[in-house]
């Protein structure tokens, strides 16, 4: 009741007199649970699997028994800086087996366009994983003279962008 109950006047003229919804009238606020205890219990998984990300946090959360919304494990996470830890591309080999060479154009005067010739390898980040840039470069004019993208780091794309070149240039 908003008013004294003497007054007989029903609760929807009551809400009415006062401008208030009926159903503000029975409304009780969800309180506000403290996200430390979870923040705390989404830090010891993580911290005993780094390798975990929100959804296996949250997983393992549901499986202890708390009811947690998998949105709210991704945002507390963010909030604590926490990301799961995986394997990078496997980009290039090292050992003896891969021996690094001296950089072969520092003493050569480049004085007309294919010349000389300069190959790069770019990687780029899809949220399925890598693809892989290969670009053909004149050294002279800075012409991108082939290129092809891939989504293996195999040699045969690299093959491709040279025969790209040679066709596009001689």
């Amino acid at each position: 009741m908003l008013v004294s109950p003497e007054l007989k006047i029903t609760v929807a003229r009551q809400c009415e007199l006062l401008s208030v919804e009926r159903s503000g009238l029975y409304y009780k606020p969800v309180p506000k649970v403290d996200d430390t205890v979870m923040m705390n219990r989404i830090y010891d998984i993580w911290y005993k699997s780094p390798c975990f990300g929100y959804r296996r946090v949250t997983k393992v959360l549901r499986r202890d028994g708390m009811r947690v919304n998998r949105k709210k494990v991704k945002r507390l996470m963010d909030l604590m800086g926490l990301k799961a830890i995986f394997p990078g591309p496997k980009t290039s080999l090292k050992g003896e087996s891969h021996k690094i060479y001296d950089y072969l154009l520092d003493d050569l005067y480049i004085a007309r366009p294919n010349h000389a010739w300069q190959v790069d390898i770019t990687y780029i980040r899809t949220r399925k994983g890598f693809a892989y840039l290969t670009a053909l470069i004149d050294v002279y004019s800075r012409y991108i003279v082939g290129w092809v993208l891939s989504n293996t780091m195999e040699a045969s794309f690299c093959l491709e962008a040279l025969n790209q070149a040679l066709e596009l240039r001689l």
